[in-house]
């Protein structure tokens, strides 16, 4: 998004400009959060969202947007400004996101939203389990999977590394599809829960679909989860089409 597209007679767009200009980021967000206030200024939201994206941040861009539009979902693609909406879903690393997909023959967009759940695409989000990086692996399983794949000279710190993160993460998400034949939504649950959970849980009842194993998931944290990231990746699939 380029500055000829904010409009010239609105003082607080001018003001962003003069702040971000000045490398005052956090300041002309400001700026144009307030332009937004009444919800009737989309091409703040999508400076915005070109701001955090710039640096990098790509988390920060995703957090200020689902606040300033909670709704999101319930609009066409068509209804906001593209930037918002590759701003809520972003592909950042997607080369290292679509050859680790395909090493480990799952969809790249999958990926995405799994990450997109789990870390909000932050490479240093750390979880109150000592969760890590994108794909939020706890230490022992980084070193199992490093081990597996042979990664010279791991350590738990390379996990805050965007690649390499992906890398392992992949290949324990191919694992648990494994482990349950294929299934995506018991693959997903067991990610978030546990693999032993998600044993139980299945041994439980007779499922005929999909949608029965999820709505019977007994944790609502791991319910919504499993919704969410099938929702997204397919929301991915129809903003970005072919990957």
């Amino acid at each position: 998004m380029n500055n000829a597209e904010l409009p010239a007679d609105d003082l607080r767009a001018q003001k962003s400009l003069l702040l971000e200009n000045g490398s005052l980021y956090e300041l002309a967000v400001r700026e144009l959060q307030a332009a937004n206030v009444n919800g009737d200024a989309p091409w703040a939201l999508a400076r915005i969202a070109h701001l955090y994206q710039e640096q990098e941040r790509y988390d920060r861009a995703l957090q200020t947007l689902k606040r300033a539009v909670p709704g999101y979902f319930s609009f066409d693609i068509e209804q906001m400004p593209r930037p918002v909406w590759e701003a809520l879903f972003p592909r950042p690393w997607w080369s290292a996101v679509k050859r680790y997909a395909a090493e480990n023959q799952l969809d790249p967009y999958l990926v995405a939203a799994l990450i997109r759940q789990e870390s909000e695409f932050n490479p240093a989000a750390v979880s109150r389990a000592d969760a890590i990086g994108l794909m939020q692996l706890l230490p022992i399983t980084g070193r199992r999977m490093a081990h597996e794949l042979k990664v010279r000279r791991y350590s738990v710190g390379m996990l805050v590394e965007p690649g390499v993160n992906v890398q392992l993460g992949t290949r324990y998400f191919r694992q648990l599809l494994q482990k349950f034949d294929g299934n995506l939504e018991a693959a997903l649950a067991a990610y978030n829960a546990g693999a032993d959970r998600v044993e139980e849980w299945r041994s439980a009842g007779n499922f005929r679909e999909p949608a029965e194993f999820v709505e019977s998931i007994p944790f609502t944290e791991t319910r919504e989860y499993v919704q969410a990231i099938v929702r997204n990746a397919g929301i991915y699939h129809r903003l970005y089409g072919t990957p």
